[in-house]
């Protein structure tokens, strides 16, 4: 057997989330505009010449290029290396706290559809089915994996949603508007498949207390406000905050720090 350092496979490990990263750009850029997210390779949105592969290393490349395309100096926004630096991150927080495990495998890619999931919410309060839907089938087949939750717990994790999708209907029905897209409920099946109920529960409530915090200030400094309409065609208003993202929020939190988010709800009790 081929032994690595830790410190090694923690290298490996980080630059891959960086890769994995520049691709999710990608997936946010092309999915909402219906195009493929394989083919034709990555290009400037305002020339549209090609990038060379020189100029599409993860991070340095936009360093190098100060941020501007090398054919038409087209500023390149911020946020590219930014989801870059965040995928990244995220791979090494993950490879750090559960290590070289079957955990880790079950959570490195799920991590990596969160993250483009978060982006694609606050863009276009949009979440695919096209990324739920198959990670809905991971977290589920996950389950059999060794030092997972197992196929029972996995399925009673769905209650939280089946929940949310009942309380969005009733609202739906006496307030006549949407309150809640699909979308969340399918995401929150997502993570309770992958979690279990009790850790889901906590997702919402978490995920609600922030949402509510960070809303108001977004609300405060102005709303936030939509690149486009929904993509399903429904027109958020001017102060809607997508939910999504602090659903995705929650779960990070209650995966890399369970001794804290786990047994807060019991402390706070003892108060």
């Amino acid at each position: 057997m081929i032994y690595f350092p830790n410190w090694l496979l923690l290298t490996y490990v980080s630059v891959v989330g960086a890769v994995v990263g520049s691709f999710l750009n990608v997936v946010i850029a092309r999915l909402p505009a219906g195009e493929s997210i394989v083919s034709p390779r990555s290009h400037c949105p305002k020339c549209r010449s090609q990038i060379a592969w020189y100029d599409n290393i993860p991070v340095l490349s936009w360093l190098i290029l100060r941020g501007r395309c090398r054919s038409c100096k087209a500023t390149i926004s911020p946020r590219y290396p930014l989801i870059e630096l965040l995928a990244c991150a995220l791979m090494t927080a993950l490879f750090l706290r559960l290590g070289v495990t079957w955990q880790f495998a079950f959570w490195a890619p799920l991590s990596m559809v969160f993250l483009a999931i978060v982006f694609l919410d606050i863009d276009h309060y949009w979440i695919p089915d096209l990324l739920s839907i198959p990670a809905m089938i991971w977290a589920l087949l996950g389950a059999f994996l060794p030092d997972r939750i197992g196929i029972i717990a996995a399925l009673i994790g769905l209650l939280p949603a089946l929940a949310l999708f009942l309380i969005a209907k009733i609202f739906s029905a006496m307030m006549h508007r949407e309150g809640m897209g699909l979308g969340d409920v399918k995401l929150l099946a997502v993570i309770g498949l992958a979690l279990g109920v009790f850790p889901t529960i906590l997702v919402v409530l978490f995920a609600s207390l922030q949402g509510t915090i960070i809303g108001l200030i977004i609300i405060a400094l102005g709303g936030h406000k939509p690149k486009e309409p929904a993509a399903d065609g429904w027109t958020p208003h001017a102060r809607a905050i997508p939910f999504g993202p602090f659903l995705i929020l929650a779960a990070l939190e209650i995966l890399l720090l369970p001794e804290y988010f786990l047994q807060l709800p019991i402390k706070l009790l003892k108060l």
